[in-house]
């Protein structure tokens, strides 16, 4: 009975998952489609598919969103302080070298 419990719980879980993940992309794959019908590989979508990829192959995959370039320190998650050396400033070591408050060594870019 419950070998039977589990099985079906088993399938219905693998049913759902398949349901959810439909075209080339949605299991964390670049997306495309190659010519032979089937989702291209990280590995292998400059042989299959060209440069851009777009040149052999079709896009299913989510519509790609081009991100800005970070240029102030904090653009891409740090506390946004840059050191007197010109690097910003990881968390961890905030408060060694710029001290407390960081402005008074350090260099605030996200205002």
């Amino acid at each position: 009975m419950i070998r039977a419990a589990v099985i079906a719980l088993t399938l219905s879980l693998i049913a759902v998952s398949a349901w959810a993940c439909q075209g080339c992309g949605c299991k964390g794959g670049p997306g495309f489609r190659g010519p032979n019908g089937r989702c291209v590989g990280w590995s292998d979508l400059d042989r299959v598919c060209g440069s851009p990829p777009e040149t052999r192959c079709s896009h299913e995959g989510l519509p790609k969103i081009e991100e800005p370039a970070a240029q102030a320190c904090g653009d891409r998650g740090g506390p946004g302080y840059r050191a007197r050396d010109g690097h910003c400033v990881a968390a961890k070591v905030l408060d060694r070298l710029c001290g407390t408050p960081p402005e008074t060594r350090c260099v605030n870019e996200t205002k």
